[in-house]
């Protein structure tokens, strides 16, 4: 009860729900005296996003103000255009540009880079891609792990392949932070992530950048994973009006857009919470990023399902299945178990957690 507000992210969420240390957002949006619904415009927000962050059809446990979304691709297109080569739509035509960057005599730069350290969170590209090869992290109705099914395992070995044969030598060490500026200091050719890295690039390789969207499966679908960093009031508060007030101040349209943008130099954006709204804002078209950022942005947004959501994000173990899925991934990428191996040894323990969880 110390503090009446915090940070939450979107993946520990239901674990914060399932133990009520979070209050549902609703009686004070739905309170006229507190909130004015037509200044404070919830519509601006992916549905996608505020139906991960409710629980039991009616819960919403926090409001965003910045938004994630996973498994676009960046590239360098000074390289692109000296080496020839096209746009990747597919995993396959990712290698391709992968292994011709990464060989080549022409250019100073490893193939791709991405997350690969072993913590739960750096799965989150990963995830894009195990979705998009048609893949399933649990089997709700039998509470069993199903990671380790064909389609999970190729999504790894594609992974694995790209970020442990052309990508740099610590690529198993890269997180958030150090993905980013392993590509915005120029060390990769390509980096498969999310657009809001902008700030961590160096403004030459952010001149030099170009976004795509998340690419197609196997099968030619695309689904994204996805990640919020939104605000919540405590269970606990003694002030929860007083805190809801502040939550919607700092996660209003003028404040989101003033996240959003780059307000002067050296200044890093992070925001576009409000996406069905920020891009059509002039001052966004001032101070925004380029158009491929936004189409990025967009497109992958669009590829996150409003239904089951990418990763567990509807089981209180959520953390605890992709904190397995991350050390499979790591294992992976370098090479201390295959693909395979690593996904059953994960697959063992995921089930183990959801079975002991229910007894």
């Amino acid at each position: 009860g110390r503090f009446d507000g915090f940070y939450l992210g979107l993946w520990p969420a239901a674990n914060y729900h399932a133990n009520g240390w979070v209050k549902d957002l609703h009686q004070y949006i739905d309170d006229a005296s507190l909130t004015d619904r037509r200044w404070y415009q919830l519509q601006d927000y992916p549905e996608s996003v505020l139906d991960q962050l409710t629980y039991e059809q009616r819960d919403l446990i926090a409001i965003p103000f910045g938004i994630e979304t996973y498994g676009c691709l960046a590239y360098d297109e000074p390289t692109f255009q000296r080496l020839g080569l096209s746009e990747p739509t597919d995993f396959d035509s990712l290698l391709h540009a992968a292994k011709t960057i990464h060989e080549s005599d022409h250019v100073d730069r490893y193939g791709i880079c991405s997350r690969g350290s072993a913590d739960p969170v750096s799965t989150a590209n990963w995830a894009t891609m195990f979705k998009s090869y048609g893949a399933d992290w649990i089997d709700h109705r039998t509470g069993k792990a199903t990671l380790n099914t064909d389609a999970g395992v190729e999504s790894l070995q594609t992974y694995a392949e790209l970020m442990g044969t052309y990508g740099p030598p610590d690529s198993g060490e890269l997180n958030w932070l150090r993905a980013n500026e392993t590509y915005g200091n120029g060390r990769t050719g390509m980096v498969y992530h999310t657009p809001a890295t902008a700030g961590v690039f160096s403004d030459e390789q952010y001149n030099r950048t170009k976004w795509l969207p998340p690419l197609l499966g196997p099968d030619g679908d695309r689904m994204a994973s996805t990640w919020a960093w939104s605000l919540g009031i405590s269970q606990f508060s003694s002030d929860p009006e007083a805190a809801w007030l502040f939550v919607q101040w700092a996660t209003c349209r003028q404040m989101n857009l003033l996240l959003s943008t780059r307000q002067w130099q050296g200044h890093g954006s992070y925001g576009h919470a409000r996406s069905n709204w920020i891009f059509d804002q002039p001052e966004y078209h001032r101070r925004g990023h380029a158009d491929s950022w936004i189409d990025a942005h967009r497109q992958g947004i669009e590829c996150v399902p409003s239904g089951r959501p990418p990763v567990p994000l509807d089981s209180p173990q959520n953390m605890t299945i992709m904190g397995e899925a991350a050390e499979a991934m790591n294992a992976a990428v370098t090479d201390r178990k295959s693909p395979q191996d690593a996904l059953d040894d994960a697959a063992f323990n995921i089930t183990d957690c959801l079975q002991r969880s229910h007894r």
